[in-house]
Parts: structure tokens; C-alpha cells; sequence
């Protein structure tokens, strides 16, 4: 899981984020909360973010000045911008700050989820390119086969799976488990296991009786209402849609 970090002194824009956001769904872990930058950058050696999410107009040091600082520090996290102005000029700034992207607030969380397969995606190549070495020598020697973890993820989409639990099944680390995906397939694990659990959903509910409840819990979705949200996000319509559309005998 890589870690990320919310800087804003906006207390309810951190709630309203930290609260609304799937962050293990997205393939995050929430390391902070701040509504302070120097505060972050007293944390920043101890936590060593991934992913740094930050406001821009903050009392004391501004968002660009606050990721400089960072940068100067060493720190290789990827930034998103939040603001409350939707600015060109603004946006232009992020841009030359290599900002991975500029998200105006309120946050959306259907956005804000888009943009971190964005972010997902960057972070393993940028990974994977920092750790080339040990990973060729992984693929040498591995007795698995990529067809084996897909087959692991298979068996396993009612269950609970993170990225770490693949690489320690298969003895890999998580770097090398993300190269393989890229490789392979040319997509996350997470987008994925997503897609796997969103087919499997679509045969329980054209194939089975089971309700919809039942059917978020074998298909690995913490409860209805996020399989709701997740299943319509990816077919653009909701599962008991899905299920009246088929049995009227309509192309699916």
C-alpha cells in the first residue's frame, strides 16, 4: 500500500476527504492529517509519503512553497493540489511544480478516486524503475508464474486482498508484483482486481438468485453500498439495473 498524506487548513475539507475516500480500495493507506505544512515537514523524514495531498492559499507557507521544501528535503512523494480556485494561472504553477494533477474543491470523491489510478500507475513505474535490478533477478528466479497470481486473485475475490498479501503469498516484494501487472497485463492490481470482482458480479447477478447484499460479500466489496457505487461506476448502471435489463432478455 503506499502511503499518503492530506495538508490543508481547511479541518472539514481533511474530514470530508479522509472519511469519503476508500483509501485501501485505491490502494492507499492515510499516514496524517495537517493543517499545517511545517507541521507535515517536521513528519515527512518519519512518515516518507507516497502520495502528498495539499492545499495552495495556507496561512504561513503556501502550497508551492511547501512542496519545494519538500522536494529540497529529498522527499519523492507525488503531489495533487487541492484549491478552492479553479485559476489558470494557478494551474500553470502546478504544471511547472510537476504536480501529477489539480483537483478543485469541494473534492469529489468519484474524481478524486480517478485521479489516484493516475497516480497508482505512476508510483509503480516510478517504483519499479528505482528497483530494476533486484526485480530482474526476481523473475529469474521465481518458481511462479504471473498466471499463478492471477489465478491466486481469482480464488480469492470474496476475500480481503491487498497487494502485499499477493507478494507475500508468492514471496515477492510489492515492487516486483506491480512490474508484473504492468508487463503483463498493462494495468494495476488494483484496477484488476476491480475488474475481476465487477465480472464475477455480473455472472452472480444474470446466473444466480442470490441478493444484492449476498453478492457484495462474494465478490470482495466491503458492503452493498460501495459494490453500488464501484459496479455503476465501472458499467454505468446499478447492479439491480444490470440484473432487470438482462432478465428482459436486453443486449448486455
Amino acid at each position: 500500500m503506499y502511503k499518503v498524506i492530506i495538508v490543508d487548513d481547511e479541518p472539514w475539507t481533511m474530514i470530508d476527504i479522509s472519511n469519503n475516500v476508500d483509501w485501501e480500495a485505491n490502494g492507499f493507506v492515510l499516514a496524517g492529517n495537517y493543517q499545517s505544512p511545517r507541521a507535515a515537514l517536521a513528519d515527512l523524514d518519519h512518515i516518507k509519503p507516497d502520495l502528498i495531498l495539499t492545499d495552495i492559499k495556507m496561512p504561513g507557507m503556501d502550497g508551492f512553497e511547501f512542496i519545494k521544501k519538500c522536494k529540497e528535503s529529498g522527499s519523492d512523494a507525488a503531489f495533487v493540489i487541492l484549491s478552492g480556485y479553479s485559476d489558470f494561472e494557478l494551474a500553470k504553477r502546478a504544471i511547472r511544480a510537476s504536480v501529477l494533477d489539480y483537483c478543485v474543491k469541494p473534492i469529489n470523491p468519484d474524481v478524486l478516486e480517478k485521479t489516484f489510478l493516475h497516480v497508482v500507475e505512476f508510483l509503480d513505474k516510478n517504483r519499479y524503475k528505482r528497483s530494476i535490478l533486484p526485480l530482474d533477478a526476481q523473475e529469474q528466479e521465481s518458481p511462479y508464474s504471473f498466471e499463478q497470481i492471477l489465478n491466486f486473485i481469482e480464488k480469492n475475490l470474496d476475500k480481503k486482498l491487498i497487494l502485499n498479501d499477493v507478494a507475500t503469498e508468492f514471496s515477492f516484494n510489492r515492487n516486483y508484483v506491480c512490474h508484473l501487472f504492468n508487463k503483463n497485463i498493462g494495468k494495476t492490481f488494483v484496477a484488476y482486481l476491480t475488474e475481476r470482482r465487477i465480472e464475477k458480479s455480473k455472472m452472480l447477478l444474470t446466473d444466480t438468485t442470490y441478493n444484492l447484499e449476498e453478492i457484495s460479500t462474494r465478490t470482495g466489496f466491503r458492503d452493498y453500498f460501495y459494490f453500488n457505487k464501484v459496479f455503476k461506476k465501472e458499467t454505468g448502471m446499478t447492479p439491480s439495473v444490470f440484473r432487470k435489463t438482462y432478465k428482459r432478455g436486453s443486449q448486455i
